[in-house]
């Protein structure tokens, strides 16, 4: 490979671009050649790296380290099921800031730890302080560090803690949910058996629902429903069909409910007409 004469920016540039674009053999043939390597080189190269043994011996080569490494490389461990060396690596940290908190809180959160992520959530500071530093940063339990929560408290079915984390999001830390943290109530809300709230809360929340959150829903439709959600589901199964009309192949996995037609609470026909339409049989099983 020709190396451009680039200043340090440059080169930094290159190996970010190539790195996050998946051209790792040219990042790593630029990143070698590199007359000086900082922090931000070292972090591309480390994010982008799919080998936990090269990122691990990245990160252990790096001549220092920011919250951004510890926080790629605890991720790292926790997504190839190494969460005893994520935990072991995030007490080695010599700072703790938001970033830093909320990659071991997912890394619970992601592996059904609920306990844990509730433990860590519970231990962040109101406010993260940067080792050596007097400077306070912004709040520590921030917005994905309650995504993290929620979706713990999604796998582990527990509907009283998530509700009363959302309810504190505004009341004791001044954080207003987001779009991923309505739907992730909602989702709980569903898994619970409780749909006609968590429709509710879907078509209320001050955003556009996601498409996928709309499946997620009919889903929790079908699986407690005996036929009495079907008018339930069919009314998210018209909001699919209104966001991706042409798209009835990647909906009929998810809208095949069962739904005698003697059911106590029958469709109307219009909404009947839609589900078997998209689901193809009425009875088909999920």
């Amino acid at each position: 490979m020709r190396i451009p004469e680039t200043n340090e920016l440059g080169w930094t540039v290159l190996v970010t671009a190539y790195a996050q674009l998946g051209h790792m053999e040219k990042a790593k043939e630029l990143f070698s050649k590199m007359p000086h390597r900082d922090l931000s080189s070292w972090n591309a190269m480390l994010a982008a790296t799919s080998s936990l043994k090269e990122a691990r011996s990245l990160f252990d080569g790096m001549p220092q380290r920011n919250i951004a490494s510890w926080s790629t490389m605890i991720t790292a461990l926790a997504e190839r099921n190494q969460l005893e060396e994520a935990r072991i690596l995030f007490h080695r940290a010599p700072y703790h800031d938001d970033v830093v908190w909320t990659a071991m809180i997912l890394a619970y959160s992601n592996h059904g730890h609920l306990e844990e992520a509730r433990k860590m959530f519970a231990r962040m500071p109101q406010r993260a302080m940067f080792a050596g530093s007097m400077a306070m940063e912004g709040e520590a339990r921030n917005e994905i560090s309650f995504q993290g929560i929620f979706l713990t408290c999604n796998h582990g079915g527990k509907l009283r803690v998530a509700l009363d984390y959302f309810r504190s999001m505004v009341a004791e830390y001044s954080i207003s949910p987001n779009v991923i943290h309505f739907q992730a109530m909602a989702d709980v809300l569903g898994r619970a058996g409780l749909v006609a709230k968590a429709e509710g809360l879907l078509l209320v929340m001050p955003f556009q629902p996601h498409f996928l959150a709309w499946k997620s829903f009919i889903s929790a439709c079908k699986v407690r429903g005996n036929g009495k959600n079907i008018n339930v589901a069919a009314r998210a199964a018209e909001k699919l069909l209104e966001m991706k009309p042409g798209d009835s192949g990647a909906l009929r996995a998810h809208i095949a409910l069962e739904c005698p037609r003697d059911c106590q609470e029958p469709a109307s026909e219009k909404r009947r007409t839609t589900l078997i339409n998209v689901a193809g049989d009425w009875k088909r099983p999920y």
